[in-house]
Protein backbone atom coordinates (compact mmCIF):
# COMPACT_ATOMS: atom_id res chain seq x y z
CA UNK A 1 0.00 0.00 0.00
CA UNK A 2 1.29 3.44 -0.95
CA UNK A 3 0.44 5.36 2.21
CA UNK A 4 1.39 8.64 0.53
CA UNK A 5 -1.93 8.57 -1.34
CA UNK A 6 -3.76 8.62 1.99
CA UNK A 7 -1.36 11.02 3.72
CA UNK A 8 -1.52 13.56 0.92
CA UNK A 9 -5.19 13.31 -0.06
CA UNK A 10 -6.12 16.67 1.48
CA UNK A 11 -9.19 15.53 3.43
CA UNK A 12 -9.33 17.56 6.65
CA UNK A 13 -12.52 16.32 8.33
CA UNK A 14 -14.16 12.90 8.49
CA UNK A 15 -16.99 11.17 10.29
CA UNK A 16 -17.61 7.47 10.81
CA UNK A 17 -20.98 6.12 11.88
CA UNK A 18 -20.18 2.88 13.70
CA UNK A 19 -23.80 1.84 14.26
CA UNK A 20 -27.38 2.94 13.67
CA UNK A 21 -28.58 1.05 16.72
CA UNK A 22 -29.73 3.40 19.44
CA UNK A 23 -31.20 3.24 22.92
CA UNK A 24 -33.34 6.32 22.14
CA UNK A 25 -36.03 7.02 19.53
CA UNK A 26 -35.68 10.78 19.25
CA UNK A 27 -38.55 12.49 17.47
CA UNK A 28 -36.22 14.59 15.33
CA UNK A 29 -33.55 12.02 14.37
CA UNK A 30 -32.55 12.75 10.78
CA UNK A 31 -31.27 9.22 10.07
CA UNK A 32 -33.98 7.36 12.01
CA UNK A 33 -31.45 5.67 14.30
CA UNK A 34 -32.69 2.59 16.08
CA UNK A 35 -35.23 1.49 13.52
CA UNK A 36 -33.52 0.64 10.24
CA UNK A 37 -31.13 -1.71 8.54
CA UNK A 38 -32.63 -1.74 5.02
CA UNK A 39 -31.43 -5.32 4.67
CA UNK A 40 -27.84 -4.10 5.04
CA UNK A 41 -25.20 -5.47 7.39
CA UNK A 42 -23.36 -3.00 9.57
CA UNK A 43 -19.58 -2.99 9.49
CA UNK A 44 -17.96 -5.69 11.63
CA UNK A 45 -15.31 -4.90 14.22
CA UNK A 46 -12.66 -6.21 11.81
CA UNK A 47 -13.94 -4.02 8.97
CA UNK A 48 -14.01 -0.96 11.21
CA UNK A 49 -10.40 -1.57 12.24
CA UNK A 50 -9.33 -1.81 8.60
CA UNK A 51 -11.02 1.52 7.98
CA UNK A 52 -9.47 3.25 10.99
CA UNK A 53 -6.02 2.11 9.84
CA UNK A 54 -6.51 4.01 6.59
CA UNK A 55 -8.15 7.00 8.27
CA UNK A 56 -5.17 7.24 10.63
CA UNK A 57 -2.89 7.50 7.60
CA UNK A 58 -5.02 10.38 6.32
CA UNK A 59 -4.93 11.97 9.81
CA UNK A 60 -7.70 14.52 9.20
CA UNK A 61 -7.67 17.50 11.53
CA UNK A 62 -10.99 16.29 12.93
CA UNK A 63 -12.46 12.79 13.13
CA UNK A 64 -15.90 12.30 14.67
CA UNK A 65 -17.30 8.91 15.65
CA UNK A 66 -21.08 9.03 15.35
CA UNK A 67 -24.20 6.89 15.17
CA UNK A 68 -26.78 5.84 16.29
CA UNK A 69 -25.38 5.67 19.77
CA UNK A 70 -21.64 4.88 19.47
CA UNK A 71 -21.43 3.56 23.04
CA UNK A 72 -23.62 0.61 22.08
CA UNK A 73 -20.43 -0.62 20.38
CA UNK A 74 -18.12 0.58 23.13
CA UNK A 75 -15.46 -2.10 22.77
CA UNK A 76 -14.71 -1.38 19.12
CA UNK A 77 -15.11 2.36 19.76
CA UNK A 78 -12.35 2.23 22.37
CA UNK A 79 -10.17 0.00 20.21
CA UNK A 80 -10.50 2.36 17.24
CA UNK A 81 -9.73 5.35 19.44
CA UNK A 82 -6.58 3.81 20.90
CA UNK A 83 -5.23 2.81 17.51
CA UNK A 84 -6.02 6.16 15.93
CA UNK A 85 -4.51 8.17 18.78
CA UNK A 86 -1.33 6.10 18.84
CA UNK A 87 -0.92 6.16 15.05
CA UNK A 88 -1.46 9.93 14.79
CA UNK A 89 0.49 10.69 17.99
CA UNK A 90 -2.58 12.55 19.23
CA UNK A 91 -1.98 15.45 16.85
CA UNK A 92 -5.53 15.45 15.47
CA UNK A 93 -8.86 15.93 17.21
CA UNK A 94 -10.74 12.69 17.95
CA UNK A 95 -14.35 13.35 18.86
CA UNK A 96 -17.62 11.56 19.43
CA UNK A 97 -21.30 12.39 19.85
CA UNK A 98 -23.59 10.67 22.34
CA UNK A 99 -26.94 11.06 24.04
CA UNK A 100 -25.05 10.64 27.33
CA UNK A 101 -27.27 7.89 28.74
CA UNK A 102 -24.47 5.31 28.88
CA UNK A 103 -21.76 7.64 30.19
CA UNK A 104 -20.44 6.59 33.58
CA UNK A 105 -17.21 7.46 35.35
CA UNK A 106 -15.71 4.19 34.14
CA UNK A 107 -16.79 4.77 30.53
CA UNK A 108 -15.45 8.32 30.61
CA UNK A 109 -12.10 7.03 31.87
CA UNK A 110 -11.97 4.53 29.01
CA UNK A 111 -12.73 7.24 26.46
CA UNK A 112 -10.04 9.47 27.93
CA UNK A 113 -7.48 6.69 27.85
CA UNK A 114 -8.40 5.93 24.23
CA UNK A 115 -7.57 9.49 23.21
CA UNK A 116 -10.96 11.10 22.71
CA UNK A 117 -10.69 14.85 23.17
CA UNK A 118 -14.17 16.20 22.53
CA UNK A 119 -17.47 14.62 23.53
CA UNK A 120 -20.76 16.20 22.52
CA UNK A 121 -23.90 15.45 24.51
CA UNK A 122 -27.41 16.49 23.49
CA UNK A 123 -29.48 18.59 25.89
CA UNK A 124 -32.80 19.73 24.44
CA UNK A 125 -34.58 21.24 27.40
CA UNK A 126 -34.20 22.84 30.80
CA UNK A 127 -36.62 20.33 32.27
CA UNK A 128 -37.24 16.61 32.07
CA UNK A 129 -40.59 17.28 30.42
CA UNK A 130 -39.18 19.14 27.42
CA UNK A 131 -35.94 17.17 26.99
CA UNK A 132 -37.56 13.77 27.34
CA UNK A 133 -40.44 14.74 25.06
CA UNK A 134 -38.10 15.01 22.09
CA UNK A 135 -35.70 12.28 23.23
CA UNK A 136 -38.42 9.72 23.94
CA UNK A 137 -36.47 8.25 26.86
CA UNK A 138 -37.58 8.56 30.50
CA UNK A 139 -34.75 9.57 32.81
CA UNK A 140 -32.63 10.93 29.97
CA UNK A 141 -32.62 14.54 31.24
CA UNK A 142 -30.85 13.80 34.51
CA UNK A 143 -28.58 11.27 32.80
CA UNK A 144 -27.52 13.86 30.22
CA UNK A 145 -26.65 16.40 32.92
CA UNK A 146 -24.75 13.78 34.91
CA UNK A 147 -22.84 12.76 31.78
CA UNK A 148 -21.83 16.38 31.25
CA UNK A 149 -20.60 16.68 34.84
CA UNK A 150 -18.56 13.49 34.55
CA UNK A 151 -16.98 14.54 31.26
CA UNK A 152 -16.16 18.04 32.50
CA UNK A 153 -14.61 16.56 35.65
CA UNK A 154 -12.31 14.38 33.54
CA UNK A 155 -11.04 17.22 31.41
CA UNK A 156 -12.70 16.55 28.08
CA UNK A 157 -13.58 19.42 25.80
CA UNK A 158 -17.32 19.11 26.34
CA UNK A 159 -19.93 20.31 23.90
CA UNK A 160 -23.69 20.48 24.15
CA UNK A 161 -25.93 20.22 21.11
CA UNK A 162 -29.41 21.69 21.40
CA UNK A 163 -32.20 21.62 18.83
CA UNK A 164 -34.78 24.40 19.14
CA UNK A 165 -38.48 23.72 18.76
CA UNK A 166 -41.73 25.25 19.92
CA UNK A 167 -41.49 22.84 22.85
CA UNK A 168 -38.28 24.32 24.31
CA UNK A 169 -38.14 27.82 22.79
CA UNK A 170 -38.97 29.49 26.10
CA UNK A 171 -36.29 27.48 27.94
CA UNK A 172 -33.22 28.48 25.92
CA UNK A 173 -31.95 30.96 28.53
CA UNK A 174 -32.29 28.35 31.26
CA UNK A 175 -30.58 25.66 29.15
CA UNK A 176 -27.60 27.95 28.62
CA UNK A 177 -27.53 28.69 32.36
CA UNK A 178 -27.48 24.95 33.13
CA UNK A 179 -24.57 24.13 30.82
CA UNK A 180 -22.64 27.19 32.00
CA UNK A 181 -23.01 26.13 35.63
CA UNK A 182 -21.84 22.60 34.81
CA UNK A 183 -18.74 24.02 33.14
CA UNK A 184 -19.33 22.94 29.56
CA UNK A 185 -16.93 24.38 26.98
CA UNK A 186 -19.25 24.82 24.01
CA UNK A 187 -22.97 25.22 23.35
CA UNK A 188 -24.15 24.68 19.80
CA UNK A 189 -27.69 25.31 18.66
CA UNK A 190 -28.65 23.83 15.32
CA UNK A 191 -32.00 24.20 13.53
CA UNK A 192 -34.33 21.25 13.14
CA UNK A 193 -33.85 19.45 9.83
CA UNK A 194 -37.05 18.44 8.10
CA UNK A 195 -35.95 14.91 7.33
CA UNK A 196 -36.10 11.47 8.90
CA UNK A 197 -38.41 11.28 11.92
CA UNK A 198 -38.56 15.08 12.14
CA UNK A 199 -40.93 15.12 9.18
CA UNK A 200 -43.57 13.92 11.63
CA UNK A 201 -43.27 16.92 13.95
CA UNK A 202 -43.89 19.83 11.57
CA UNK A 203 -46.15 21.65 14.03
CA UNK A 204 -43.18 22.04 16.39
CA UNK A 205 -40.85 23.72 13.87
CA UNK A 206 -40.09 27.37 14.52
CA UNK A 207 -41.27 29.89 11.96
CA UNK A 208 -38.94 32.40 10.28
CA UNK A 209 -39.65 35.12 12.82
CA UNK A 210 -38.95 32.80 15.74
CA UNK A 211 -35.71 31.58 14.14
CA UNK A 212 -34.57 35.14 13.54
CA UNK A 213 -35.23 36.20 17.13
CA UNK A 214 -33.55 33.07 18.47
CA UNK A 215 -30.46 33.39 16.26
CA UNK A 216 -30.14 37.03 17.35
CA UNK A 217 -30.33 35.95 21.00
CA UNK A 218 -27.71 33.24 20.49
CA UNK A 219 -25.33 35.66 18.78
CA UNK A 220 -25.78 38.11 21.65
CA UNK A 221 -25.04 35.39 24.19
CA UNK A 222 -21.96 34.40 22.18
CA UNK A 223 -20.52 37.88 22.65
CA UNK A 224 -21.51 38.24 26.30
CA UNK A 225 -20.18 34.85 27.39
CA UNK A 226 -17.19 34.45 25.08
CA UNK A 227 -14.75 34.23 28.00
CA UNK A 228 -16.68 31.43 29.74
CA UNK A 229 -18.62 29.49 27.13
CA UNK A 230 -18.30 29.21 23.37
CA UNK A 231 -21.78 29.64 21.91
CA UNK A 232 -22.60 29.23 18.26
CA UNK A 233 -25.52 29.00 15.90
CA UNK A 234 -24.79 25.90 13.86
CA UNK A 235 -25.50 25.46 10.18
CA UNK A 236 -25.93 21.79 9.15
CA UNK A 237 -25.53 22.64 5.47
CA UNK A 238 -22.37 24.74 5.78
CA UNK A 239 -20.27 21.95 4.26
CA UNK A 240 -22.70 21.70 1.33
CA UNK A 241 -22.51 25.41 0.64
CA UNK A 242 -18.73 25.14 0.62
CA UNK A 243 -18.95 22.36 -1.96
CA UNK A 244 -20.85 24.59 -4.39
CA UNK A 245 -17.85 26.89 -4.65
CA UNK A 246 -14.93 24.44 -4.68
CA UNK A 247 -14.05 21.31 -6.61
CA UNK A 248 -11.77 19.48 -4.15
CA UNK A 249 -13.58 17.72 -1.32
CA UNK A 250 -12.27 18.33 2.19
CA UNK A 251 -14.85 16.18 4.01
CA UNK A 252 -15.73 12.50 3.80
CA UNK A 253 -18.36 10.49 5.67
CA UNK A 254 -18.49 6.73 6.16
CA UNK A 255 -21.82 5.12 7.04
CA UNK A 256 -22.29 2.19 9.40
CA UNK A 257 -22.88 0.07 6.29
CA UNK A 258 -19.48 1.05 4.84
CA UNK A 259 -20.80 3.53 2.29
CA UNK A 260 -18.63 6.50 1.33
CA UNK A 261 -20.57 9.76 1.30
CA UNK A 262 -19.92 13.42 0.61
CA UNK A 263 -22.61 14.36 3.14
CA UNK A 264 -24.93 12.42 5.45
CA UNK A 265 -27.76 14.60 4.12
CA UNK A 266 -27.36 13.88 0.40
CA UNK A 267 -28.73 10.50 -0.85
CA UNK A 268 -25.80 9.47 -3.03
CA UNK A 269 -22.93 7.12 -2.14
CA UNK A 270 -19.72 6.66 -4.08
CA UNK A 271 -18.65 3.21 -3.01
CA UNK A 272 -18.56 0.76 -0.15
CA UNK A 273 -15.56 -0.06 2.02
CA UNK A 274 -16.75 -3.65 2.34
CA UNK A 275 -15.77 -4.03 -1.33
CA UNK A 276 -12.75 -1.79 -1.82
CA UNK A 277 -10.32 0.17 0.32
CA UNK A 278 -10.46 3.89 1.02
CA UNK A 279 -7.19 4.28 -0.85
CA UNK A 280 -8.69 2.66 -3.95
CA UNK A 281 -11.63 5.07 -3.90
CA UNK A 282 -9.29 8.04 -3.56
CA UNK A 283 -7.34 6.81 -6.58
CA UNK A 284 -10.65 6.39 -8.43
CA UNK A 285 -11.40 10.08 -7.98
CA UNK A 286 -13.36 10.59 -4.74
CA UNK A 287 -11.87 14.02 -4.03
CA UNK A 288 -12.64 15.18 -7.57
CA UNK A 289 -16.38 14.49 -7.30
CA UNK A 290 -16.99 18.19 -6.72
CA UNK A 291 -16.07 19.07 -10.29
CA UNK A 292 -18.98 17.06 -11.66
CA UNK A 293 -22.21 18.89 -12.28
CA UNK A 294 -24.62 16.26 -10.93
CA UNK A 295 -23.46 16.29 -7.27
CA UNK A 296 -23.14 20.08 -7.42
CA UNK A 297 -26.77 20.27 -8.49
CA UNK A 298 -27.71 18.11 -5.51
CA UNK A 299 -25.91 20.52 -3.16
CA UNK A 300 -27.85 23.43 -4.61
CA UNK A 301 -31.16 21.69 -3.96
CA UNK A 302 -30.40 21.61 -0.22
CA UNK A 303 -31.00 25.32 0.27
CA UNK A 304 -31.68 25.33 4.01
CA UNK A 305 -32.09 22.99 6.99
CA UNK A 306 -35.83 23.12 6.34
CA UNK A 307 -35.32 21.93 2.75
CA UNK A 308 -32.68 19.24 3.25
CA UNK A 309 -34.88 16.34 2.14
CA UNK A 310 -34.36 16.89 -1.56
CA UNK A 311 -36.76 14.09 -2.46
CA UNK A 312 -39.51 16.71 -2.18
CA UNK A 313 -38.18 18.71 -5.11
CA UNK A 314 -40.07 16.74 -7.75
CA UNK A 315 -36.99 15.31 -9.48
CA UNK A 316 -37.54 11.68 -8.54
CA UNK A 317 -34.64 11.73 -6.06
CA UNK A 318 -34.73 9.35 -3.08
CA UNK A 319 -35.02 10.60 0.49
CA UNK A 320 -31.86 10.21 2.62
CA UNK A 321 -31.64 7.29 5.05
CA UNK A 322 -34.42 5.23 3.49
CA UNK A 323 -32.19 2.53 1.99
CA UNK A 324 -32.73 3.93 -1.50
CA UNK A 325 -29.53 5.90 -2.01
CA UNK A 326 -28.25 6.64 -5.49
CA UNK A 327 -25.40 4.13 -5.68
CA UNK A 328 -22.56 5.32 -7.88
CA UNK A 329 -19.49 3.22 -7.11
CA UNK A 330 -16.46 5.13 -8.40
CA UNK A 331 -14.56 1.93 -9.12
CA UNK A 332 -17.37 0.12 -10.88
CA UNK A 333 -18.73 3.05 -12.93
CA UNK A 334 -17.48 5.48 -15.54
CA UNK A 335 -17.25 8.88 -13.88
CA UNK A 336 -18.49 10.60 -17.03
CA UNK A 337 -21.88 8.93 -16.51
CA UNK A 338 -22.20 10.83 -13.24
CA UNK A 339 -23.17 13.85 -15.29
CA UNK A 340 -24.65 12.64 -18.55
CA UNK A 341 -26.83 9.79 -17.31
CA UNK A 342 -27.85 11.08 -13.90
CA UNK A 343 -28.71 14.68 -14.77
CA UNK A 344 -31.07 13.36 -17.44
CA UNK A 345 -32.48 10.59 -15.24
CA UNK A 346 -33.36 12.96 -12.39
CA UNK A 347 -34.41 15.85 -14.64
CA UNK A 348 -31.86 18.27 -13.20
CA UNK A 349 -31.06 20.16 -16.40
CA UNK A 350 -32.52 23.41 -15.07
CA UNK A 351 -31.17 23.28 -11.52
Amino acid sequence: MDNSILRNCGITAMSIDITYNCNFRCRHCFNRSGEHCFGERELTDEELMKIIVEVADIAPRSLCICGGEPLLRKDILIKMGKYYTEKTSGRTSLNMVTNGFLITEEVADELKEAGFRTVQVSLDGASAESHEWIRNQPGSFERAKEALRILVDRGFYVGVACTPSKKNLNEIDEIIKIVEEIGVNEFRMQPLMRMGRAKGMSEFFLDDKEYYKLSTKIKKYAIEKKDKLKIEWGDPIEHLLAMTSRFDLKYAAISAYGEIEISPYIPIVFGNLKKHSLEEYLVAGFREIGKYEFPRKLYKLALSPDLLDISYKGHGLPAPHTGENIDFDLIENNLQKLDMDYIKKYRLEEV
